[in-house]
């Protein structure tokens, strides 16, 4: 058993919305010693999101340092994005300044999934768009 053929099964996880089962496959791999990568964290994160457990992805998210992993921009935004589904606004606002303190690259996603979780509050979403604006994907999208 190797990592591409859980990568497939995370695949077919969040294609069917299983979020348990993608957080077994994590769980599984770590008992067959494979090495869990942050691939595998990303894929699991974005089954939880399309699934509405924000709660799962963001525990994803800290899972994957917890293990010394990177934290890469895509797991970042699906994290993010499971946040603004789930209406968790200061969540997101917090992943986000985690994000940055820990020099994780904000993309124009990074940027759009905080400012979609902020929607609502406006003057937030306001004081986050000055931050991103710094954010070169966000600087050439707006020009």
């Amino acid at each position: 058993v190797n990592s591409v053929l859980y990568t497939a099964a995370f695949a077919a996880c969040e294609a069917g919305q299983a979020w348990e089962r993608s957080l077994e496959l994590l769980q599984e791999g770590r008992h067959r010693q494979l090495q869990v990568d942050v691939v595998m964290y990303g894929a699991a994160c974005n089954t939880c999101e399309k699934s509405y457990r924000w709660e799962h992805a963001v525990g994803l998210l800290a899972g994957s340092a917890c293990e010394g992993l990177s934290t890469s921009t895509p797991l970042l935004n699906a994290a993010l994005s499971a946040c603004e589904k789930g209406g968790e606004w200061l969540q997101a606002l917090q992943l986000f300044a985690q994000a940055r303190l820990r020099q994780v690259r904000a993309d124009l996603t990074t940027c759009n999934a905080c400012l979609s979780a902020c929607e609502r509050k406006w003057a937030t979403g306001w004081e986050l768009s000055k931050s991103c604006a710094a954010c070169p994907a966000l600087r050439t999208a707006l020009l």
